[in-house]
């Protein structure tokens, strides 16, 4: 589990990165208290995908596919290239396209 949400942060940063972006800092001190007036954070839950709207994350469920060999890919969708892929989840790419569109990104062209 550690391994995944270590892999969504670093999603996370690439996403912002390529926002051109920092990745957002966490408050200096803990142990305030939370705001009371804050507004509820707006979660949407797809098949295997989490998004975090306000904080602008997206954690996939996903497991280790293979720790040794080449290596193609970081993710595939489960028995589709895991021989050549470091991670491997049950979501949909058509589920991580939506999640990606909810955060307000737009589609690329190809080169």
């Amino acid at each position: 589990m550690k391994n995944l949400l270590w892999w969504a942060a670093a999603l996370g940063a690439l996403a912002a990165a390529a926002r051109g972006q920092a990745p957002a800092a966490k408050p200096a001190s803990p142990a305030e208290p939370p705001d009371a007036k804050a507004p509820a954070k707006k979660v949407l839950n797809l098949p295997h995908i989490r998004v975090d709207l306000a904080k602008r994350q997206i954690e996939i469920a996903a497991e280790i596919a293979q720790r040794d060999g080449p290596l193609e890919l970081l993710l595939c969708h489960q028995g589709e290239r895991d021989y050549e892929s470091l991670l491997r989840t049950k979501a949909k790419p058509s589920g991580l396209h939506a999640a990606l569109l909810a955060l307000g990104l737009r589609p690329g062209k190809a080169a």
